[in-house]
């Protein structure tokens, strides 16, 4: 498809193959007689004279020479289907789990997170287990079974045994504590801490994790260090950007929290800089460029930015949340955006997973692995849909003993369950669950024009209604206008195009 950019440059995008091409406008030219299918190319071919001509609106000068070159390069692209833009995703061709498929993934999953309570000291505005949401559990100020995460433990570790010869070895298994408040629970944090130390599995290295809002800090500092967890502080930025995060009576947390951080900080400021780090959710009281600012004076740390979640808003509370979003992290708004580039370092900027999606599928330079170097990219399944293999980067356990494969999506999708007796986990039904599921995404997803750039879990979707509505679905139209967005957006910071592909560079994936 050819696509515009703001400049007013010409590209082409081959779904085909999958790549992008920047192209001369004798080159769009031909193109765009090509399309009409109706001779209009052979004859202009045949009836062309050397002089001037109109290109995008210039007078260009031409000789046959140049036509040659430039008709020979188009069959060239032709011949190689680099036109062909009906290359559909078929789900039900691409994806089809068996039972052998979710038990392997469950077996090489790399994160064990506990909900360790469902009690919380606070009463955030925003919260996903609070007045604006629904689709989980009735919070009751319930804590975890200790034999029961003990079970799922010896049952996992086992499984990893099982498969030793078929999958990573020497791997770290991140141990997370989630809630709630998970310190509200310290003597599970402690009982599992030290019940994972004596389990002894030299294929393995345990490192432990946990999300927290940062008021009980003071009394913890020691063990957090001792057992050198990865900590991430959820805060805002400053007194304002903090004004949704409150104490269930209403009490303001920000000079307790930065209390609490800066006597960490004091106290072991190795640990500080090498294992604490924060999450901060943009809202309509901070912005990217505030809440990134604050950090990097403050602390030093480039925080996680994270929206408001758009997953089991009630009905009733629609008008409100759409009063608490920030519209910058809903839309690519260039103008805004080189404004903030134009006030910060670029490595500080946040990172658009939209333009780095384009970028890796596109480009043509991004391979996630060696081998990807010896397949022709126009071979190469893209799996619609942002949705996990379940089980395969992390199991997620509630303190109503409910197994999910993520603690962001809704509980009602939990695959089994655990007690103090027993596991339930059968993995068929897992399978015919998930088959069933992008059976059902089907009728979207093969006829989305954005499915390579595609990163919508399905379990954020309404798979329970006859029709599901997809935000990320994009016609032919409607696609193009996201591409000319992006390109937009990198020829006018094509700074920022380097530092996505120097990001990308140390992941490893180029």
């Amino acid at each position: 498809m050819l696509i515009r950019s703001e400049k007013g440059n010409n590209y082409f995008l081959s779904k085909k193959i999958p790549q992008i091409l920047l192209l001369h406008p004798l080159l769009t030219y031909l193109i765009e007689l090509n399309y009409k299918k109706d001779g209009s190319l052979k004859n202009w071919i045949r009836n062309f004279k050397s002089g001037f001509i109109k290109l995008n609106g210039k007078r260009v000068k031409l000789s046959k020479e140049e036509l040659k070159y430039y008709y020979e390069y188009f069959l060239f692209l032709k011949t190689n289907s680099y036109f062909n833009n009906n290359r559909k995703i078929r789900l039900g061709e691409v994806i089809n789990y068996n039972s052998n498929n979710i038990k392997f993934y469950l077996a090489n999953t790399e994160q064990i997170c506990f909900e360790v309570t469902d009690d919380c000291n606070l009463k955030c505005k925003y919260c996903g287990y609070g007045e604006l949401y629904n689709g989980y559990d009735e919070r009751r100020g319930k804590k975890i079974s200790i034999k029961a995460a003990k079970k799922i433990i010896d049952y996992l570790i086992t499984l990893k045994k099982e498969y030793l010869g078929h999958i990573k070895t020497n791997k770290k298994i991140l141990i997370s504590f989630y809630g709630g408040e998970p310190l509200l629970n310290f003597s599970f944090i402690k009982k599992i801490v030290d019940y994972i130390k004596q389990i002894r599995t030299p294929n393995f290295e345990f490192l432990f994790s946990m999300t927290t809002n940062g008021t009980l800090l003071h009394k913890y500092t020691d063990f957090l260090f001792d057992n050198d967890f990865l900590l991430l502080i959820s805060l805002d930025g400053d007194k304002r950007n903090n004004e949704y995060r409150v104490f269930v009576n209403g009490r303001p947390t920000y000079n307790i929290i930065l209390k609490n951080i800066f006597e960490l900080k004091r106290k072991y400021p190795e640990y500080f800089e090498r294992s604490v780090n924060f999450i901060s959710v943009i809202h309509n009281k901070n912005s990217i460029y505030h809440v990134l600012k604050y950090f990097k004076d403050k602390f030093k740390k480039h925080p996680i930015t994270i929206g408001l979640s758009n997953v089991g808003v009630r009905p009733d509370k629609k008008e409100e949340f759409e009063k608490l979003k920030n519209r910058f992290l809903m839309d690519l708004n260039i103008k805004e955006i080189e404004k903030n580039l134009q006030k910060m370092e670029l490595s500080d900027f946040p990172r658009l997973k939209r333009v780095e999606d384009f970028i890796k599928v596109y480009s043509g330079f991004v391979f996630n692995k060696i081998g990807s170097l010896l397949y022709r990219r126009e071979n190469i399944n893209y799996i619609a849909t942002g949705t996990c293999n379940p089980f395969e980067k992390k199991v997620f356990v509630t303190v109503n003993g409910k197994i999910l494969p993520c603690e962001k999506i809704s509980q009602k999708f939990f695959l089994g369950r655990v007690d103090k007796e027993n596991i339930i986990l059968n993995f068929q039904n897992i399978a015919d669950k998930y088959n069933e599921f992008y059976k059902k995404m089907s009728v979207l997803c093969d006829n989305c024009y954005n499915s390579e750039l595609c990163h919508q879990c399905i379990l954020f979707l309404n798979l329970e209604d006859d029709r599901i509505k997809c935000s990320n679905f994009l016609n032919y139209n409607n696609f193009k206008k996201k591409i000319s967005y992006i390109i937009s957006l990198l020829e006018n910071t094509p700074n920022y195009y380097k530092q996505i592909l120097n990001n990308l560079e140390k992941e490893g994936k180029i």
